[in-house]
């Protein structure tokens, strides 16, 4: 059963028994979309997954993240051909294990902000990260409102 956009929004307002005075497009636009990014982040899928290689600099303690980073799932670090996971901790960890910024291999890496993570002891070279993460979603709305459609359809019988 297929369903517009517009017959859709009017289910929901006649479900709720609310009209669009208080439930406007905008407002069940975005509730959708929490929807989907909520089913996203509690479903792996697999086309979600990314992965982005980067290096760090010497010295260095943050490292960037992609710009299409929505949850970041793992960091690996390459040195000498050997790939390894690094271990996520929380920044106050990170503080009290490299006080000093002391430089080696980092081990650790904590996220800092939303566009960076930093990484524990400094980076004493340029090592090859490898960053795995999962990106938005795109917006699926016809498939959502197929989904709800059925979900609504399977709770009245």
């Amino acid at each position: 059963m297929s369903i517009t956009h517009a017959n859709f929004l009017t289910q929901i307002r006649n479900y709720t028994e609310v009209d669009s005075n208080v439930l406007s497009d905008t407002l069940l636009d975005q509730f959708i979309r929490n929807t989907e990014l909520d089913i996203a982040g509690k479903v792996d899928y697999d086309d979600l997954r990314k992965y982005s290689t980067t290096a760090t600099i010497q010295s260095q303690r943050y490292l960037s993240m992609p710009s299409d980073l929505i949850y970041l799932r793992s960091v690996q670090i390459t040195n000498s051909g050997s790939r390894t996971f690094l271990e996520k901790k929380d920044t106050s960890f990170m503080a009290e294990y490299n006080p000093g910024d002391a430089t080696g291999t980092p081990k650790y890496y904590a996220n800092w902000d939303d566009q960076n993570i930093v990484l524990a002891p400094v980076p004493d070279a340029a090592y090859t990260i490898q960053i795995n993460f999962v990106i938005d979603p795109p917006q699926q709305m016809q498939l959502f409102y197929q989904l709800i459609t059925s979900l609504c359809f399977c709770m009245v019988c």
